[in-house]
């Protein structure tokens, strides 16, 4: 027999009416069906028979059928089922006023109904109780409400109206915000690089106020790096200067001085400098050159720059010849390597080949051994039956 449980829920949780127009009421019933080790029923298909007991014993009882949920929970309306001939025929017609009742509750899994005790009416059923000679006044309050309807299905129409025109200006919003995220999201890569253009920007921004000081005399820095260009309309003075890249399409210096100045690479289209001009590296003058000073870059300076040059040349030619040797020494050793590993897979194949030789030739001799001992073995039976029949001969002859 199954044996399972209730676990109690809540038996009267509510008391409704379910259907205004009929008066049928019902009392909301739910728990949770366990087997005798607690585990929950799962789907399962339940009868359950609920019966009112009052001082004078059962008056009023029904069935259902319900099937659990995967949790072991079931849910029925008390009022629902199918109510057993010969008691009180509805819920409606219960005396609720009367002391001392109870709901009975049994459930059968299949092997009869099975009592699961009784559960004491705690408070009167108020809707059920409320009803009891009291259609006349029902019926008046039914009619008020059904003078009521044109007015609510105006009201109805209202809210409908409302709701859509405000759908549509939602749908109008949603486009708009769609639009404007699909702008952002189309120059994402563009304000990214504008995000990170500010940031250096600003951190530059405050690299270059660190080292300014500003009065009234104008502007001194103390150490200036600058990897753009610079335009100076004014003069320019610096305790040492260093010029990766100096160039002007137009320049025309009146006064150019520092102690101690270092400079790559200075192209002038069209120039004029005036006093001492000194140069480290080499300089590339489109148009006129004029100097009131000393020009410090010797024909031996640029003459042993010169040879350094053609030195350096020489080097890396020989360099490159002796690159294209060790690449052909290298593949002719990959060459030999190659004909080496061949050979030896030759040699390989070679003495697989004669291993298979020689374990087909062993086969061969295994399989004439295997031959011969089948000839001798059959050779030997006839002779033992052979035997048999003569010993069977003389046994019968004796």
């Amino acid at each position: 027999m199954r044996t399972l449980f209730l676990s109690l829920l809540c038996l009267f949780g509510a008391l409704t009416v379910l259907q205004a127009q009929d008066q049928s009421h019902g009392i909301a019933y739910q728990a949770v069906a366990r087997d005798a080790d607690g585990d929950p029923l799962s789907v399962a298909a339940l009868d359950v028979r609920i019966t009112l007991m009052g001082s004078s014993g059962a008056m009023w009882q029904e069935t259902q059928s319900v099937t659990t949920s995967q949790f072991g929970n079931l849910a029925l309306t008390i009022g629902d089922g199918a109510s057993t001939p010969g008691m009180t025929e509805s819920l409606d017609m219960v005396d609720w006023s009367e002391a001392g009742l109870s709901f009975s509750i049994e459930v059968d899994a299949g092997a009869g109904y099975a009592s699961f005790g009784e559960v004491d009416v705690q408070a009167v059923p108020i809707a059920m109780y409320a009803l009891n000679g009291q259609e006349e006044e029902i019926a008046a309050l039914q009619n008020q409400l059904d003078g009521l309807g044109s007015d609510v299905d105006g009201l109805v129409s209202d809210l409908q109206s409302a709701v859509a025109e405000n759908a549509s200006n939602t749908a109008a919003d949603a486009a708009s915000d769609a639009y404007l995220l699909g702008l952002i999201e189309s120059n994402d890569g563009e304000i990214a690089i504008l995000q990170s253009s500010t940031a250096a920007n600003t951190a530059d921004i405050g690299d270059i106020l660190g080292v300014l000081e500003i009065d009234e005399t104008g502007i001194t820095v103390e150490n200036l790096t600058i990897t753009g260009s610079l335009d100076i309309p004014g003069s320019f003075s610096a305790g040492t200067a260093l010029f990766n890249n100096l160039a002007a399409n137009n320049a025309d210096f009146e006064d150019m001085q520092a102690e101690s100045a270092q400079i790559e690479d200075l192209v002038f289209a069209s120039g004029l400098g005036l006093g001492d001009l000194s140069v480290l590296g080499d300089v590339e003058v489109e148009g006129t050159v004029s100097v009131d000073g000393n020009v410090l870059a010797s024909e031996a300076y640029v003459d042993a720059g010169d040879a350094a040059n053609a030195q350096a040349i020489a080097a890396n030619s020989a360099a490159d010849a002796q690159d294209e040797l060790d690449g052909a020494a290298a593949l002719a050793a990959n060459a030999a390597a190659d004909a080496a590993t061949q050979a030896d897979v030759d040699a390989n194949e070679a003495a697989s080949d004669a291993a298979e030789a020689a374990n087909a030739a062993a086969n061969a001799a295994t399989q004439a051994d295997v031959d011969a001992n089948e000839a001798a073995s059959d050779a030997a039976e006839a002779a033992n039956a052979a035997a048999n029949a003569a010993t069977q001969a003389d046994v019968d002859a004796n």
